[in-house]
């Protein structure tokens, strides 16, 4: 692979990275990031002086062509892979994205709950939790009494506002 095929490659996955369906999945981000990591460093050794190519061909010329040969068959299989799986990722963000829509819609269709709904279902919260906490013996004499006179304000506040409507 020639340094202009690793550059432009560089360019195309970070082109990728600026896409908001992949860029808003973190284990894509970081796959990416990876990848250009490993072309980046391709790039490097692409970039070392031509002498020391020209030793390691003296020693042995016919091992290395040979080797150089099978990376760059494994450089291109893995590039096709690296590939899929952001394909697959993207996939799988935007079916992410269909589902968290529906589910919103969902939420924005289903009945809205009074705000003496909501209320009745916060007291009935506080009784679980206070007869729980009586069966476990958790409150002392003075705390209880607290939990009564509190529970009479809020009772005489209640038949108060009953008798005004």
């Amino acid at each position: 692979m020639t340094q202009t095929e690793i550059k432009d490659k560089i360019a195309d996955w970070k082109n990728r990275l600026k896409n908001p369906s992949v860029a808003s999945v973190p284990s894509a981000v970081t796959k990416i990031n990876s990848e250009i990591a490993k072309l980046e460093a391709m790039l490097e050794k692409e970039e070392k002086p031509k002498a020391e190519k020209k030793e390691k061909v003296a020693k042995e010329p016919k091992k290395e062509k040979h080797e150089a040969k099978e990376t760059k068959a494994e450089e291109k299989a893995e590039h096709k892979k690296d590939a899929y799986d952001c394909d697959d990722l993207v996939k799988e963000a935007k079916e992410r994205h269909a589902k968290a829509k529906k589910a919103a819609q969902a939420r924005a269709e289903a009945p809205k709950k009074s705000e003496a709904t909501k209320d009745k279902e916060k007291i009935e919260k506080v009784h679980e939790a206070v007869e729980k906490h009586i069966e476990k013996g958790k409150f002392t004499r003075p705390q209880l009494e607290k939990l009564i006179a509190e529970t009479k304000d809020l009772l005489k506040l209640l038949e108060k506002a009953f008798k005004n409507l």
